[in-house]
């Protein structure tokens, strides 16, 4: 892939297939190599983040079959890794991290310079306190666990505090390792501070019931118990379309002259970003949903504002949702998004002041003086940032003028065929 593409002013419109769920695919993975042997995955997401994270398991001893579109778990894990290279995984760091402190191997975990930014003390300081030995970097990576977890002889029990305020990748991770100790082991995880993306917690919590067959129930608010039935039986499930991916041609299809539909985006396992759709009614597009199948056409747009504590991944392209929209948008309730793969608040708002946009950022996320027309005509640095780059795309895709995007190959980290569709759909781009 070059290292910059121009995006030329185009109208998208068609039908196209919504990628498979990343956060499902991570889960689904990890939970297959904890089950007994066999478990079959269908449709995964094989992008870098989620090859991060089968990657780290193998390393860990799972093994697995591809067969078409199926992967077929054929050895569970059984022990620590000596490395895991997690690239710019964030949920391969957090929830290997947790899985890996099972085992009495001293396990290193690693990324790439974006990733070695990524708080992961919280979760370090709660595995201590249950007798892990570990280390870090100034609360980011590298770090390396080492256990087992120490639990009392004569209770059977175990309780993990965690502070949820930077990230609910820790609470899922401490749910997961939950589930694979010894059965029968009584498990609470008690988060304090404010809880994050809520939603991604639910998921691990739906996928841990469905097909981990453990209960998981919430005493009280913020605490979450479970009993483990390690090792849970294998299982068989098919991974959802992605909203998170599919955002980007959804909004895509609510700029002015376009018309996409995107089919596969059954939400039968929770997903935060399915919220994508109450936005875009908000801001006056025109949605129809039928089924597994979106359809979004081009309405007039207005300002709007968007609360996204639970739905963060979603700020970079309802920022440009926001510009294209005429009046004030905010969007707010999201400082957590500093601790991503880059600070997004600041670089979208860099992006869009770039691109000519009227913005002021906040410290929970931005406004925007959106006219519905953007100019574009400059180049865009996404800092490495997969959601960034996509979109910025899509956003120039409708400026006024063409606009130059940098590293585009960070968006294999989500969505592989990203810019393929793009291209199917009717978008120009042409290599610098």
């Amino acid at each position: 892939m070059p290292t910059s593409i121009k995006i030329h002013p185009s109208r998208l419109t068609g039908t196209i297939k919504a990628p498979p769920s990343k956060s499902i695919t991570h889960r689904a993975m990890i939970m297959g190599s904890l089950a007994l042997p066999g478990s079959r995955i269908r449709n995964p997401l094989l992008s870098e983040d989620t090859l991060a994270t089968k990657h780290g398991l193998e390393a860990m001893g799972a093994r697995f079959e591809s067969k078409k579109d199926t992967l077929i778990v054929t050895k569970s894990i059984s022990r620590g890794a000596n490395y895991i290279d997690c690239r710019n995984s964030g949920t391969t760091l957090r929830l290997l991290t947790a899985i890996a402190s099972r085992f009495k191997e001293k396990t290193v975990l690693d990324g790439d310079v974006s990733l070695q930014k990524r708080p992961i003390g919280e979760l370090i300081q709660s595995l201590q306190k249950v007798g892990v030995h570990t280390s870090d970097t100034n609360g980011c990576p590298p770090v390396t666990v080492q256990g087992p977890i120490s639990i009392p002889n004569d209770k059977q029990k175990i309780e993990f505090e965690i502070n949820g305020s930077k990230s609910s990748q820790f609470i899922s991770a401490l749910l997961l390792l939950g589930s694979c100790l010894p059965t029968d082991t009584e498990v609470t995880v008690t988060v304090t501070g404010t809880l994050r993306s809520r939603p991604y917690i639910d998921l691990t919590i739906q996928l841990l019931q469905k097909l981990a067959l453990t209960p998981v129930s919430e005493p009280n608010p913020g605490q979450f118990c479970l009993i483990s039935r390690h090792p849970f039986p294998p299982f068989t499930m098919t991974v959802d379309g992605d909203f998170s991916s599919a955002a980007f041609f959804l909004v895509a299809g609510a700029l002015s002259g376009n018309d996409l539909t995107m089919t596969g985006l059954e939400n039968s396992f929770l997903q935060a970003d399915s919220a994508i759709i109450k936005f875009l009614k908000l801001a006056g597009a025109e949605v129809k949903v039928k089924g597994k199948v979106i359809r979004v056409k081009s309405g007039d747009l207005q300002g709007f504002t968007a609360n996204l504590k639970d739905c963060p991944d979603l700020f970079p392209i309802l920022s440009i949702l926001g510009a294209f929209s005429r009046g004030r948008t905010i969007l707010h309730g999201a400082e957590h998004l500093k601790f991503k793969e880059s600070n997004r608040i600041k670089t979208m708002v860099t992006v869009l002041k770039k691109m000519g946009v009227e913005v002021t950022e906040q410290e929970d996320g931005c406004v925007i003086e959106g006219t519905g027309e953007i100019i574009g005509g400059c180049t865009i640095d996404p800092q490495g940032d997969h959601r960034i780059a996509m979109a910025a795309c899509i956003a120039a895709s409708h400026c006024e003028q063409p606009v130059t995007i940098l590293s585009p190959e960070c968006m294999d980290v989500s969505y592989p065929t990203f810019l393929d569709d793009f291209t199917f759909l009717g978008g120009v781009i042409s290599s610098e």
